[in-house]
């Protein structure tokens, strides 16, 4: 950022939410314990009644062995679960299937590509899509088999996935890039996002692009300004599309 502004342009930052992630450093057994008593006796009921089916086990591949055609498993069981009735499934969109072909196929040839499934009973049960690079793990897709959803399948993994990732000493933390309610229990620590605009200090995009964000930033902070904020905030997202 300083050495933006010393080359003589102007940087404008604005906050956009918060991302989750648990760091994979030290004891794996005390972050067990550390998670909220409701996940853990959740496990506890999953674990037990997945050991009442055959083969059960938990597939990672990655880089050479992370095949972009494992996209359309983790579309399938994706698809049997709610996402599939609110119409937000990979499988039930054409354009955001394509868009995720082009994703994983991209991942894959830069050797980023992560795939990890639980298995049961010579079925999918869950699976996880994410991203490893520079010893983080962003998991940026899950699903799990909707029939299964009493052994908390989708939960089993994420916390067998952690436990793989604090023996690695190839990865220091588990992320998931945004924050939902449910990360908490699980004891997620937060870390800001920001977006950052880069512009030349000449009169045109200082007048037109740079204060007015900076307009916007102050207006946020103001009670009873939001609409206002919302209002610029559409105004300059149409402008900096075109």
């Amino acid at each position: 950022m300083g050495a933006l502004d010393h080359a003589g342009l102007a940087v404008t930052r604005e906050f956009d939410g918060y991302g989750s992630y648990v760091r994979t450093e030290g004891d794996y057994e005390a972050f067990r314990k550390s998670v909220s008593g409701t996940v853990r006796k959740a496990l506890r009921r999953g674990t037990s009644k997945l050991k009442r089916m055959s083969d059960v086990a938990m597939e990672i591949s990655f880089g050479e062995e992370a095949q972009p055609e494992e996209l359309v498993r983790l579309a399938e069981i994706e698809a049997s679960s709610w996402k599939s009735r609110t119409g937000s499934s990979i499988k039930g969109d054409p354009d955001l299937l394509a868009f995720y072909k082009t994703l994983v196929k991209r991942l894959a040839d830069a050797g980023w590509l992560e795939w990890c499934f639980l298995t049961g009973d010579g079925k999918t049960l869950a699976g996880q899509m994410s991203i490893r690079m520079a010893g983080s793990l962003v998991v940026w897709k899950v699903g799990y088999d909707e029939a299964y959803r009493k052994a908390s399948p989708g939960s089993v993994l994420l916390e067998q996935r952690i436990k793989a990732a604090f023996e690695s000493d190839q990865i220091d933390e588990v992320n998931w890039m945004t924050y939902y309610g449910w990360h908490e229990p699980w004891r997620a620590s937060r870390r800001s996002y920001y977006n950052v605009y880069v512009s030349p200090r000449r009169p045109l995009p200082l007048l037109f692009f740079v204060w007015p964000r900076q307009i916007l930033n102050l207006l946020r902070r103001v009670p009873g300004a939001r609409a206002t904020a919302r209002r610029i905030k559409s105004l300059l997202g149409k402008e900096t599309v075109s």
